[in-house]
């Protein structure tokens, strides 16, 4: 309904205010009844903004809900901008200018009413606009340029830091001591010489295989070590150990529960004596509404568990309980009822401590029984063994017991700790099983990255890979037995298992010798230790430098880890582990690091030059964080930042750095101007990202309204197709068109024309975004429809027939291409932000850019293939025909057509570095020598 209510109060507007006045009364009163019609509709979609806005706020718990932060600010940003009063808008809602419009109709104001309608529809544009997250080119535009310029004045103030750190550093060497100079430029020069070793380790460990070999070797001790752990477990292993244990649950699960029906009966006694002392002793007047009370649900208690598991002592105690409550309550305020009801509960609570005594009794004898099977299961030291000792401790604990509740307690123990051990002996079989499966696959994967080596064909390395081969077997054979619970069996395969794999390693070992004489480490091991006594010489000079007291001591600790990190791989070296040897010499190379830190620092300006250089540095460094902190709060006032906190931290680095500056630390202050250059560089990264962010919407919004213009242009030609076609139609056969058709063909050639300067605009705005042959495209539409536009007027001899119309056909199939193009890559875009909302990554080619092309190339070139494809269709065509005669004007066309998207290609190969395609065919054998 866009636009619906508008144009028609436009169309009555103009009859009002430019109708003769000899008008009939007829129309007029058609007229007035359109208006009522038009008022009718401007409140029916007021009332459907009402429901809109409704709707939005019912979403908002919802998306609350849903943790959609995103849209649900979309919606509360269309609810403020419902109730916004503009000055655009004459300071009234949307809802209000609705009301005015109406009113406007009503009361015959159509001009009034015109006015309000186009503010309406602009409002409602960018409601629409607000809740699509759809921004103005403008504001975009503005954001990009606010983002570049704050960008480059923080990369200025970043070479202003740069700068200001190389300052430091030549102030500190200066101000260093002779012996200081020395010592840093011997770590220096120690250091990057341990870098040297490490490199040559490394390639001459991967040339001979030491490297992998060393690797194999470490994951066959780790193997052998699970093989001697599951050995010793199954040696020790006994499945008929479990049979004495299981004979001691049966009596123990049966004392557990004659000793649970004890409490449970004692408890009821209990219950029953104190309500009997009650009733007795209570007046005939007074209620004993709580006792009974206490009964009834002490009974419907044991009632429930009655019911849910069956226990016979559950049920008396229930009866018990259940009778006395309903004497009580008969005998009311009788006296000698309620002496009779108390003598009756002292009765049934005797009855039940008999049955509670019987029931331990029994409770003790089984106990008993368990403890003769658990004394006889806990000899040795089996696991069995000693979880019959845990359980045996505590029936002894049960017995010993002077409540019943407490017995109770402990034969629930017992019995935990016996279904435990049970439970455990029961895995222990599968799980050895499983564990020696695994070890089979672990020996079968090194004997497969052995086989892979040249290690591995070489004598040594073939023994190893078959001791490798029969410990796979074994273990599989030692897996069946204890899966079998043939305890026996499976150690004697673990054990064979285990002495293959020590054969293995001893295989492996001589072929890390053969390895380590082929590859002559020992050369690099004899610079090793050359290099080891340099830093312990170093060791020595620097207690002997004027270091401060702390420098000197770490620099002196970290030279000695450095000499011992040094030593330890000198030594791996020439036992050929290379891999442990590259270990160590790391270690040296971060030791070394810090020992040179360490020398560098307490460096102080001694001179009175360079304590007026630290000076010049330090108000460089404060004019930084002035600066900083400007650009911070910028950054504060902006909506969405998301660098402010990176340049907070920067501006305070810089305070810091320019604190320590002016008190000549200058160790302090490079690690603080370190710090500054981070903060800044990742401040610069995050207006990267926003700045990304912004050239992508804006892409994104450029690319809708480049489809819609695209859309209008398709929808206009289609428009004068029909109107062409309409007036060949109604011409006769060779004969020249009459001053009506002349007329109708000047307009549809002017229409023609005026799309056709639209195409050009369109063109030059696609190619502005290096979208190249979407642009080149648009070019050739742009001619087209100029011909087209020539062809149909007297220029062209107002022209209809089969050429023309074959050439809006193609026009028409030119535009729809670029309208398909653009709607394929809008959708592509928009499932692309629905992944990157669902955590995906976007696809590559949509991050990284500054300004993001408005089509990738992919796109482009497809519809380049799609041109060339088409451009030989054509020229098919024709040939098909047999053109006759001296008209070559469409041959020619195609042929420049081919041209520029061959040249296109030719743009497109040479950006994406693709080389140029060898020749082939006749042109190549003509340019052979």
């Amino acid at each position: 309904m866009r636009g619906h209510v508008i144009r028609r109060t436009a169309i009555l507007c103009a009859l009002a205010i430019g109708g003769s006045p000899t008008a009939p009364a007829l129309a007029q009163g058609a007229a007035g009844r359109d208006l009522a019609g038009i008022a009718d509709e401007q409140e029916i979609l007021r009332r459907q903004l009402q429901r809109l806005k409704l709707t939005m706020e019912a979403l908002i718990p919802r998306l609350e809900a849903e943790g959609r932060t995103h849209a649900l600010e979309l919606l509360r940003q269309g609810l403020v901008f419902l109730e916004e009063r503009s000055a655009d808008a004459g300071s009234l809602t949307l809802d209000e200018l609705m009301d005015r419009a109406r009113e406007g109709v009503q009361s015959g104001q159509a001009m009034r009413s015109l006015e309000s309608q186009e503010r309406i529809i602009s409002g409602l544009e960018r409601l629409l606009a607000i809740l699509l997250d759809r921004q103005s080119l403008e504001t975009l535009q503005e954001s990009i340029e606010e983002l570049r310029e704050l960008r480059r004045e923080l990369e200025q103030l970043s070479s202003r830091e740069a700068a200001i750190q190389r300052g430091t550093e030549e102030l500190r060497q200066a101000s260093a001591t002779p012996e200081q100079q020395a010592l840093e430029a011997a770590l220096s020069e120690m250091l990057e010489r341990q870098r040297e070793l490490l490199a040559q380790n490394e390639e001459l460990g991967r040339d001979s295989g030491l490297f992998e070999l060393e690797a194999i070797e470490r994951q066959l001790d780790e193997l052998l070590r699970r093989q001697q752990v599951d050995r010793a477990v199954l040696e020790s292993w006994s499945p008929p150990e479990r049979e004495p244990l299981a004979q001691a649950r049966e009596p123990l699960a049966a004392a557990r529960k004659s000793a649970t029906q004890a409490e449970r009966l004692r408890q009821a006694a209990q219950l029953l004596r104190e309500g009997a002392g009650s009733a007795a002793q209570a007046s005939p007047s007074e209620p004993l509404d709580e006792l009974k009370s206490r009964l009834e649900t002490a009974a419907e208690r044991e009632e429930r568990h009655q019911r849910a598991s069956g226990d016979d002592a559950a049920r008396q105690a229930a009866e018990a309980l259940r009778a006395s409550a309903g004497e009580l309550r008969r005998a009311g305020s009788d006296a000698a009822a309620r002496q009779a009801a108390a003598s009756a509960m002292e009765e049934r609570a005797g009855a039940l401590e008999e049955e509670a005594a019987r029931l331990e009794a029994s409770a003790a004898e089984e106990r008993a029984a368990a403890s003769a099977e658990l004394e006889r299961a806990s000899e040795g030291d089996s696991p069995a063994a000693r979880a019959a000792a845990q359980a045996r401790t505590a029936l002894e604990r049960a017995a010993e017991a002077s409540r019943p509740a407490d017995a109770a307690r402990a034969a629930e123990e017992a019995q935990s700790a016996l279904d435990r051990a049970l439970e455990e002996l029961g895995q222990l079989g599968p799980a050895l099983s499983a564990s020696q499966e695994d070890q089979a696959r672990a020996s079968e994967r090194l004997e497969r990255s052995l086989e892979g080596l040249e290690a591995g064909a070489r004598e040594s390395g073939a023994q190893a890979r078959q001791s490798l081969e029969r410990a796979a077997g074994a273990m599989r054979e030692a897996s069946r037995a204890a899966r079998g619970e043939d305890a026996a069996a499976a150690a004697r395969a673990a054990a064979e298992a285990e002495a293959e794999l020590q054969r293995a390693r001893e295989g492996l070992a001589r072929a890390r010798e053969e390895g380590r004489a082929r590859a002559s480490t020992a050369p690099l091991a004899g610079e090793q230790r050359e290099l080891a006594s340099r830093a312990a010489q170093a060791r020595e000079d620097a207690s002997r430098a004027e270091l401060a007291e702390d420098s000197g001591a770490q620099s002196q600790r970290a030279l000695e880890e450095a000499r011992e990190a040094m030593e330890r791989a000198a030594g791996e070296l020439e036992a050929g582990k290379s891999a442990s040897a590259a270990g160590s010499q790391r270690q040296a190379i971060e030791a070394l690091q810090r020992a040179r830190s360490a020398a560098s620092s307490g460096v102080r300006p001694s001179s009175d030059a360079q304590r007026q250089a630290a000076e010049q540095l330090a108000q460089e460094q404060r004019r930084v964080e002035k600066e900083l902190l400007e650009l911070a709060t910028r950054e504060r006032e902006r909506k969405e930042s998301k660098a402010a906190p990176s340049l907070e931290r920067a501006a305070s680095s810089a305070e810091q750095a320019g604190e320590a500056l002016g008190e000549g630390d200058l160790e302090e202050a490079e690690e603080h101007e370190e710090r500054v250059q981070r903060e800044v560089q990742e401040a610069l990264r995050e207006l990267n990202e926003e700045e990304e962010s912004y050239q992508r919407l804006r892409q994104e919004e450029l690319l809708f309204r480049i489809a819609e213009e695209v859309s209008t242009l398709l929808e206009g030609h289609r428009k004068a197709m029909e109107e062409t076609r309409a007036v060949d139609a109604a011409r006769e056969p060779g004969q020249q068109p009459s001053r009506a058709q002349r007329l109708a063909l000047r307009r549809i050639s002017k229409d023609e024309g005026a799309l056709g300067a639209r195409s050009g605009e369109i063109a030059a705005a696609i190619a502005a975004e290096q979208s190249v042959v979407f642009a080149q495209m648009m070019r050739e539409i742009r001619q087209d429809l100029e011909r087209i536009a020539r062809d149909l007027d007297e220029t062209g001899d107002y022209q209809t027939g089969s050429r023309v119309q074959a050439l809006q056909q193609d026009t028409e199939e030119s535009i729809t291409w670029v309208l398909e193009a653009l709607k394929q890559e809008q959708r592509d875009r928009q499932r692309q932000a629905q992944e990157q909302q669902q955590g995906q990554q976007p696809q590559q080619g949509q991050r990284g850019q500054n300004k993001p092309r408005l089509v990738p190339d992919v796109a482009e070139l497809k519809l380049l293939r799609r041109m060339e494809v088409e451009t030989l269709d054509r020229l098919d065509q024709l040939l098909f025909l047999q053109i006759e005669g001296d008209d070559f004007g469409d041959v020619q066309r195609l042929a420049e057509r081919h041209e520029r998207t061959s040249e296109l290609f030719k743009r497109f190969r040479e950006r994406l570095g693709i080389p140029e395609p060898a020749a082939s065919g006749p042109e190549a054998e003509v340019q052979k020598p």
